[in-house]
């Protein structure tokens, strides 16, 4: 018994660690103009996605995508939804028109399907600040 324990365990790891690094991010891209239909051919790269909001949350451009309160934000950054993300050029930013939290910085996200990239399903404000409970970022989408 002690045998196949120990022939088991290193074989279940390997598993279980093959199985979490096969799941990739999707690709998130930079916009290269503003209306995004047209972007930098080369995703952000992991220091792009280091990149942390100015406005005293200090959140990163990853954290804010990958735990958004909106599904269409969090699946297209997990690549569960056949889609990919486009960032606004200016990355994290303050739109104090249109902005219901001053001084909160936010994230311009347009969410492309990825089988269609010339088909943008939404348009959406990934901001710098967790929602009520703490424990996903705030979003609006359209």
């Amino acid at each position: 018994m002690k045998t196949l324990r120990t022939c088991l365990l290193p074989l279940i790891s390997t598993l279980g660690l093959a199985a979490l690094s096969s799941h990739a991010l999707a690709e998130v891209y930079l916009c290269t103009a503003d209306p995004c239909d047209t972007w930098n051919p080369n995703p952000l790269t992991a220091a792009q996605r280091a990149i942390k909001s100015t406005d005293g949350e200090n959140t990163t451009i990853e954290a804010a995508l990958k735990h958004s309160l909106n599904a269409s934000i969090t699946n297209g950054y997990n690549n569960t939804a056949n889609t990919n993300l486009y960032l606004k050029n200016t990355l994290w930013h303050l739109d104090p028109k249109t902005d219901p939290f001053k001084n909160k910085e936010h994230l311009t996200v347009y969410i492309y399907k990825s089988t269609a990239p010339n088909t943008r399903l939404w348009s959406c404000h990934a901001y710098s600040f967790k929602d009520k409970n703490g424990k996903q970022y705030y979003a609006t989408c359209q």
